[in-house]
């Protein structure tokens, strides 16, 4: 990663395939998609901005989320850059530190060496009461809906509230990803856990030089006061990471590689099954032995883009010979009838070489046995 300094004190990083501008205030307002020629953060906006809220809602202290909270946004008092280094690996991080009354957080912004998104790792240590802390993420992709993962497949969220339904779903629950798409780009925003975000239209005005997009804010912390007044008292650890170009199969790779811890020190060994041969969004999501102890394998395989989905079934060598077979997600045989099938044909088959095909966000258990 190419690293350049600016007479402003602002940091270019530069992987070839992304050109990221961090301001010495630590905050990203420039990230251009090179391939795509394309900026994807709205002018007059940044990236990595934190925003307190006034958080004191009605009832249900430490649940709910007031509406009017999002009236009382402010940015923090003071941020900066306060170092850029090189792994080495060749990625390029710059620490930035910010602070507020009872608040400091270090954020690390890492470009890899030829990745398609921008990473944030934030360390915060936090001490506030009826305090609630978002990040800004703006992204200059004008959308109807945003995409939102939920269990095995995802969800949408209208950008813009035209109805008091819509106004009601001003915070939604976002569990590795919420994605923006306009019919020829998207821009996603894959989470290693927060408690959810909202999204708002940016509408820009030309004449003062600010882009139009839509607004992402990820939030991280909130300080209720009861039951406990000690809530999330202390330091937390967070991360995100802003995906170029992100097409679902783009999305669900960087929320795993965000989500998956990584095992040092394991042997390299061939994955005991993995799909070719794939037509739209199939994900292979587990593969553990069956609970009754007789050795088999379970392996859970969902279309999580909301089309039709197919593949084809491949085993490592150890499990030559075996034969799979649909079950419940109980991991028992009987499937309801008026389910959908991803076998075409009932009963065992050869396990290498099985196809599957999928309906929208169908679930699908699969039993492998020798």
């Amino acid at each position: 990663v190419r690293v350049e300094h600016g007479d402003d004190g602002a940091t270019v990083l530069d992987n070839g395939r992304l050109r990221v501008t961090v301001e010495a205030t630590g905050l990203v307002t420039s990230m251009v998609d090179l391939a795509a020629g394309r900026e994807l953060v709205p002018a007059g906006t940044a990236l990595g901005r934190y925003e307190l809220l006034t958080d004191e809602p009605f009832q249900w202290d430490a649940w709910d989320i007031q509406r009017d909270a999002f009236l009382t946004a402010s940015g923090l008092d003071s941020s900066e850059v306060t170092g850029v280094d090189t792994a080495a690996d060749g990625s390029a991080t710059v620490t930035v530190k910010a602070a507020a009354q009872g608040v400091g957080i270090a954020t690390r912004i890492t470009l890899r060496p030829g990745a398609g998104s921008l990473d944030f790792a934030a360390d915060v240590d936090w001490h506030t009461e009826e305090q609630f802390l978002k990040v800004d993420v703006p992204v200059a992709v004008q959308a109807l809906n945003a995409q939102y993962e939920c269990q095995y497949g995802i969800v949408e969220r209208p950008i813009q509230k035209n109805t008091r339904s819509d106004e009601a779903k001003f915070e939604s629950c976002t569990h590795r990803f919420v994605r923006v798409s306009d019919p020829s780009y998207a821009v996603s925003v894959a989470n290693a856990s927060t408690y959810g975000s909202d999204v708002a239209p940016i509408q820009g005005t030309a004449p003062a030089g600010a882009g139009r997009g839509t607004m992402i804010r990820l939030s991280l912390l909130s300080a209720p006061l009861y039951p406990d007044p000690r809530t999330d008292q202390g330091r937390h650890s967070f991360a995100w990471s802003v995906v170029a170009d992100a097409g679902m199969p783009e999305t669900l790779a960087e929320a795993s590689r965000l989500n998956a811890p990584v095992l040092d020190g394991v042997p390299a060994i061939e994955p005991l099954v993995r799909l070719e041969d794939t037509e739209g969004v199939p994900v292979l999501d587990w593969v553990k032995v069956t609970d009754d102890g007789s050795g088999d394998l379970i392996v859970r395989i969902y279309e999580a883009a909301g089309g039709a989905a197919k593949a084809t079934l491949a085993v490592c060598g150890e499990l030559e010979g075996a034969s799979v077979r649909e079950v419940t997600v109980l991991e028992e045989d009987g499937l309801d009838a008026d389910l959908t099938r991803a076998f075409a044909a009932d009963g065992p088959q050869p396990a290498q070489g099985a196809r599957l095909t999928l309906a929208p966000f169908q679930l699908a258990t699969l039993r492998i046995g020798r």
